[in-house]
């Protein structure tokens, strides 16, 4: 089972900062997760829709310009990071979870992921809630040479009536939901369709262990360490 760091080593350190993923690297993890969504013409590291909870402002993050962004501060004192800083960070040490929040021009984002990866040939998972910008990126990544080292994961919050048939229809590689949601069954069809079943966000031991038992092929853990090291001592 892979562990993947949500938004970095987030239970200790500031999520999706900096700080997280030096600490989530310095565990061992080889998977880091984090969230993208585009302001103007880049980039950025950041989760939430809305300004509120992570910061002394509000309004929409997508509502500020880039300016705004980099003079921005977290209520922990740590700055927003662009995509291209996380690659500098990261570079080939792990496999990034790139969530898609919010993307306006695709062209622009292909471009620059492309160039990114080359520079510092990262491995990378795309994945998203919204299906059909999944889909989109798909189409528009076809005869990059980035692509082998790209893939794709279509993520939901629920248990759906028909297992993972959706992940089938997108033609995904990774199917990813709450891990309170799932059951055997939907992992086992989910195998019998060559997909993988990513769960997020386990920490704690016995939901850690059930979905180990269930044979999930990756947990996101806002604790990567702690998720590593049980897994060690349960192997």
């Amino acid at each position: 089972m892979k562990i993947i760091a949500h938004r970095g080593f987030s239970k200790s350190y500031p999520e999706n900062t900096a700080e997280a993923f030096e600490r989530a690297l310095d565990t061992g993890a080889a998977y880091i997760e984090c969230d993208v969504q585009q302001v103007e013409d880049d980039f950025f590291i950041y989760h939430d829709f809305y300004l509120d909870r992570l910061t002394f402002h509000s309004g929409r993050f997508t509502d500020a310009s880039c300016q705004d962004i980099a003079t921005l501060q977290t209520i922990s004192g740590q700055k927003v990071i662009t995509l291209a800083e996380l690659f500098n960070i990261v570079g080939n040490k792990a496999t990034l979870n790139l969530e898609i929040k919010t993307l306006e021009n695709a062209d622009l984002f292909i471009q620059q992921l492309s160039q990114l990866m080359q520079t510092y040939d990262t491995k990378i998972i795309l994945s998203s809630f919204n299906h059909p910008l999944i889909l989109k990126l798909k189409s528009k990544l076809r005869g990059y040479r980035i692509l082998d080292n790209i893939k794709f994961a279509a993520v939901i919050a629920h248990l759906p009536i028909d297992l993972a048939a959706f992940g089938e229809q997108l033609e995904v590689d990774i199917v990813v939901l709450e891990g309170n949601q799932i059951n055997q069954a939907f992992v086992t069809d989910a195998h019998q369709r060559f997909l993988e079943v990513w769960c997020y966000t386990v920490n704690h031991s016995d939901l850690l262990t059930k979905l180990k038992n269930f044979g999930v092929d990756a947990v996101f853990s806002d604790d990567p360490q702690w998720a590593l090291q049980t897994l060690a001592d349960n192997s």
